[in-house]
């Protein structure tokens, strides 16, 4: 016989005997009696209180702005007591309940809660998205749909909505300036929003100090402080002060690194632009020095590409790309890995070159015995000093791998700077 598992519902709740009501639950001024077991059954906090001292009668509920509440809902309590359905049936009751299930301790009450929240998580728009991430954070519960959507309708939300979005804690905002889908007009919109903060000084490390105006960036050290300067903040400044007086921050060619996808930059521009692979669509061109089976070495372009382009076994292996009509001035670069272990043919010393007669070549960066791609599917970015616009970029092994080959072998590749 197929072994199976079976447990009892809450529906015999109903058969207690409820002349022993020898416990009671307060809400308010709402007074429900129950039994021990029930209130037990109900309630995880009120069954831990009672290890500690048996004696305890009664457990007290205050919620806030009770002359809001309306008392059908706290009767409806009762129901929960017998062992009764209760209706969800608009925001407010699916609010109370799960008030009153996360201070009871219920977290099936919870689960269940959760489960309708997945529904009415579909419907998130401008008007309510802030409402349904603050109960959501009060409860802790996982809020990435709302961040996202937040983050996606920033500027329609701020316009609409900006003393309620001023209203939520720096931490929470954070999570919404650091999600990958955030949208904003331009780094002087966010800076403009952050200042009205009253905790604007722990804001200003989500801002990209080189994509601001120069107007907003004397505004800002006009009477920015030491005092406020931490790491994080240090290093988005230092990028700036690294831009040649010759950028205009403000350029669309101009793609400085992005912390929050550091596989978005000159490549996935043209990726964009042409809709497809910029090799395939004609854009660029792309070779090696070998090849062997598996992907191509123009699929390394493709953001989230999973298999892997390798050289042959040979010393000095080598890819290359060729931006024909264009050229990239270089700041900073990344690389991923495919998803193998520890000690495969990762890539642990090369040096990236730049051209503009294919054949003559200068060295922008080189590292050697790296162990950052020492790993399955990792990722990391180099900055190096911005150079000249090149047409050519070259990537070349000038060691062993982790594997102690000669292979040179990525899963993906992207370029920063500013594309001429």
């Amino acid at each position: 016989m197929e072994e199976k598992s079976i447990s009892l519902s809450s529906h015999g709740l109903a058969n207690i005997n409820v002349q022993f009501n020898d416990f009671k639950f307060i809400i308010n001024d709402h007074i429900f009696e129950c039994s021990r077991f029930t209130a037990e059954f109900l309630s995880p906090v009120v069954a831990q209180m009672h290890l500690s001292d048996p004696t305890i009668n009664t457990f007290k509920i205050m919620l806030d702005n009770p002359n809001k509440i309306d008392k059908s809902l706290i009767s409806s309590f009762g129901d929960l007591l017998l062992g009764r359905q209760i209706e969800i049936h608009d925001s407010k009751s699916f609010s109370f309940f799960l008030k009153i299930s996360n201070l009871l301790g219920n977290k099936e009450l919870l689960n269940l809660l959760y489960g309708i929240d997945d529904k009415k998580s579909e419907q998130l728009d401008i008007k309510n998205a802030i409402e349904q991430l603050l109960y959501k954070i009060e409860f802790q519960m996982n809020c990435e749909k709302e961040i996202s959507f937040i983050a996606e309708n920033f500027i329609d939300i701020e316009t609409i909505h900006s003393n309620d979005l001023l209203c939520l804690n720096s931490d929470v905002l954070k999570m919404i300036f650091f999600s990958n889908d955030l949208k904003i007009k331009n780094e002087d919109f966010l800076y403009d929003f952050i200042m009205k903060h009253s905790d604007s000084m722990h804001l200003l490390e989500c801002i990209r100090f080189e994509n601001m105006s120069q107007e907003r960036m004397t505004e800002f050290l006009s009477y920015f402080s030491l005092e406020d300067l931490n790491y994080s903040m240090w290093e988005r400044i230092r990028m700036r002060l690294l831009q040649t007086a010759s950028i205009n921050v403000r350029s669309k060619n101009f793609f400085p690194v992005n912390e929050r996808d550091p596989f978005d930059g000159i490549i996935q521009s043209l990726y964009r632009e042409c809709g497809g692979n910029p090799h395939t669509k004609g854009l660029v061109d792309v070779c090696a020095s070998s090849s062997t089976s598996g992907g191509k070495s123009y699929q390394v372009l493709e953001k989230n590409w999973r298999e892997r382009w390798r050289s042959e076994n040979a010393i000095g292996s080598w890819w290359e790309i060729d931006f024909k009509e264009r050229k990239v001035a270089v700041c900073a670069y990344s690389i991923k890995t495919k998803q193998y272990p520890p000690g495969s043919a990762h890539l642990k010393s090369w040096k990236l070159e730049g051209s503009n007669e294919h054949g003559v070549w200068t060295t922008i960066d080189m590292r050697k015995n790296t162990t950052e791609l020492n790993g399955s599917g990792l990722s990391h970015t180099w900055q190096c000093k911005m150079t000249q616009p090149y047409r050519y970029l070259r990537i070349t092994s000038i060691g062993y791998d982790h594997n102690m080959t000669n292979y040179l072998s990525f899963s993906g590749i992207e370029f920063f700077g500013i594309l001429n």
